[in-house]
């Protein structure tokens, strides 16, 4: 078994290493992304129809959770704001289950639903290669279709084109293997996720709802907008058919395009490809001469600061623009068992002229209870009119 932890800072470094080796002190990181080569994946009240791998070994196992529980406890850097007693009491939970599990499969579950509860968007586990290429999210043989969230109800919002007809687009998923769907999903699939935001938690949720390991099978009511009931029995199995209806959009990187009155038109559709920058000057003479702009970011998922920075300058009259600081936890042994000891008083030192802190006395008492960061140098990107440096 292999164990992956990236720490991330402006990219991401991969630290590999195989039980029994030593891992590499980890340092600059403000999200720490506590990995093991896992998939996410939710728990179906249906069997599993086709035979998962199980290749770990029990003592892999035990060490698997115990490796990923260590990392969080030295390197989560929001471990301040973790419930210590119950993030104790799920880890010896998970200790006691992994070794009851009857696959891979199963053994990931548990480490990603332990994972889940640290309930950050940046700290996940996958499931191995040999494990995902067997799990499905919208295929289901002769059915194929795309679940999205919308005012609090699972929506069909893209079906393979021969379904059309029969589940059209706007259903919605009422019950899922004789839940509804809102509980099915409060109890097989959130648990899952990790997520700090509720937002994110429910697209996801939506998203994933009937995900499954190949051959598990789902009973699913739905109401089509015509309020018409339809009761559908799914299995997960490969889609032959490529058409969908609505079809794929084939988005550029840059849209742009002049409509009415003099209002452009602009979308930026990535800031994970540098080459957006360069479109985006190419188009600029154009939008100098708008009357009026918008900016469509709906599709846009983020990517490198200082992409989005090139931007984003000539949008605004500042004359800096600030980004994100970073920082990581700091452990120096003796300090925390020396701040063991100590309560917040004992880092008040009383002088003549009044009270001052023992700085020593406070990274001890810091660092005992998780609260001591370094801070790396950090200064607002300085911006000219139409340039940043």
């Amino acid at each position: 078994m292999y164990l992956t932890c990236p720490i991330a800072t402006n990219g991401i470094r991969f630290l590999n290493f195989k039980p029994g080796s030593i891992l590499s002190k980890m340092r600059k990181s403000y999200f720490i992304n506590l990995v093991c080569w896992a998939f996410i994946v939710v728990i179906k009240t249906a069997p599993i129809q086709a035979q998962a791998p199980n290749s770990l070994s029990r003592a892999d196992r035990l060490y698997g959770v115990s490796r990923f529980w260590q990392e969080v406890n030295y390197n989560f850097v929001f471990l301040d704001k973790v419930d210590r007693q119950q993030w104790d009491s799920l880890y010896k939970e998970t200790l006691l289950r992994c070794q009851e599990t009857a696959s891979d499969y199963e053994y990931y579950l548990l480490l990603q639903k332990l994972c889940a509860s640290l309930k950050d968007g940046h700290t996940n586990v996958y499931f191995p290669n040999e494990v995902a290429k067997n799990l499905y999210t919208t295929s289901f043989g002769s059915y194929r279709f795309f679940i999205s969230y919308f005012d609090q109800k699972y929506i069909i919002t893209r079906v393979n084109a021969s379904k059309k007809e029969e589940v059209p687009v706007g259903s919605e998923i009422v019950e899922v293997n004789g839940l509804p769907a809102a509980t099915y999903a409060n109890r097989y699939v959130k648990p899952y996720i990790a997520s700090s935001t509720d937002y994110v938690l429910e697209s996801q949720a939506a998203y994933d709802l009937l995900k499954g390991y190949i051959g598990s099978k789902y009973t699913i009511v739905i109401k089509t907008p015509t309020g018409v009931l339809k009761t559908l029995k799914l299995e997960h199995q490969p889609t032959e058919e490529k058409e969908v209806y609505p079809p794929f959009e084939n988005r550029a990187l840059l849209d742009h395009k002049v409509m009415d009155h003099g209002v452009h038109y602009l979308a930026l559709n990535s800031f994970e490809n540098i080459k957006i920058d360069s479109l985006f000057h190419d188009v600029l003479p154009q939008l100098y001469k708008a009357k009026g702009l918008i900016i469509d970011l709906r599709y846009n998922g983020g990517g490198n600061t200082n992409i989005g920075f090139d931007i984003l300058q000539y949008f605004t009259h500042a004359k800096s623009l600030a980004g994100s600081k970073s920082l990581t936890r700091e452990h120096q042994a003796a300090y925390k068992a020396w701040g063991a000891f100590m309560t917040p008083a004992d880092t008040i030192v009383a002088q003549a002229d009044g009270e001052s802190s023992n700085e020593e006395a406070v990274k001890c008492y810091l660092m005992a209870n998780d609260k001591a960061y370094y801070t790396f140098p950090y200064a607002p990107r300085v911006c000219g009119i139409w340039h940043c440096s």
